[in-house]
């Protein structure tokens, strides 16, 4: 892994899963920083103002915007555990000197879904499909998210799903939206194994094998989707982690933003086969 992210990582503290609501006030403190710009890209079905936070978000690569790197929190109700790590990301980014990346975050994709209008933190189940993988992306939020990306074209897109809305320890796995490199395979392997966290065998691509899921390769049709918009500029990437006894929150947001990273790596070059 890049020696940057690993020393991200080290610098990454969350002390809890936040609520939707405190969440989007937590992140809207980082403005205070000279290096974080804010834009509203839209507003969900019942009026919520979706606010993308950018870091660094003047960086060029030659003549071209550097390449961007995009967080979105909640893609449904009680996903809390992503945009928590997220949020101690961008925290830790802020902390130290400039990439040459861009990052951005919107940290409530579905904020009409959850509990009480965003103001408490509770795992639940939605019985309705995502709707960052609905096709044509009906619903406002989506649609506004699906525009952003293909206005911005994120190299790397990471949807923040989770199973911490299951309230118990679940097997992981891994999503994207095409075959990951072999190697990247290995790695994200190789996480599961250091955690002794067990790969979900329900979940087994052709391709790449028990515990991965590529959206490529399922007979469902996600055009339109913000999954299909993201994989179309860049890649998109999901990791469905759960609750641990054995993990405090930290340690759980730290191996979602590791997980990222490996893939971020990736698509970067350095691990690339």
């Amino acid at each position: 892994m890049d020696p940057r992210w690993r020393r991200a990582l080290d610098a990454v503290r969350v002390d809890e899963v936040l609520a939707p609501e405190s969440l989007e006030r937590a992140v809207a403190e980082l403005a205070r920083s000279s290096r974080v710009e804010r834009e509203a890209i839209g507003r969900s079905e019942r009026g919520h103002e979706l606010v993308v936070t950018f870091v660094d978000r003047g960086h060029r690569d030659g003549d071209r915007p550097a390449p961007l790197v995009l967080f979105y929190g909640f893609p449904d109700p009680g996903e809390g555990l992503g945009a928590s790590a997220a949020l101690g990301w961008m925290r830790a980014i802020l902390e130290q000197a400039p990439t040459e990346l861009r990052w951005a975050f919107l940290p409530v994709l579905d904020q009409d879904g959850q509990v009480e209008r965003g103001q408490l933190r509770r795992p639940i189940w939605s019985e309705t499909t995502s709707i960052d993988l609905v096709s044509g992306a009906p619903r406002a939020e989506a649609r506004a998210l699906r525009g952003f990306i293909e206005r911005e074209r994120p190299r790397l897109t990471v949807a923040l799903h989770d199973e911490w809305h299951s309230a118990e320890s679940r097997p992981l796995y891994f999503l994207s939206d095409r075959v990951l490199p072999a190697s990247t395979v290995v790695e994200l392997r190789g996480l599961a194994a250091r955690e002794r966290w067990p790969l979900d065998a329900s979940y087994d691509d052709p391709e790449m094998g028990s515990g991965f899921l590529c959206l490529a390769n399922l007979d469902e049709d996600f055009r339109g989707s913000v999954w299909d918009a993201a994989g179309a500029v860049g890649r998109l990437f999901a990791s469905e982690y759960s609750e641990r006894e054995d993990r405090g929150v930290t340690a759980l947001c730290r191996l979602v933003l590791e997980s990222a990273m490996v893939v971020l790596d990736s698509e970067l070059g350095s691990g690339a086969d």
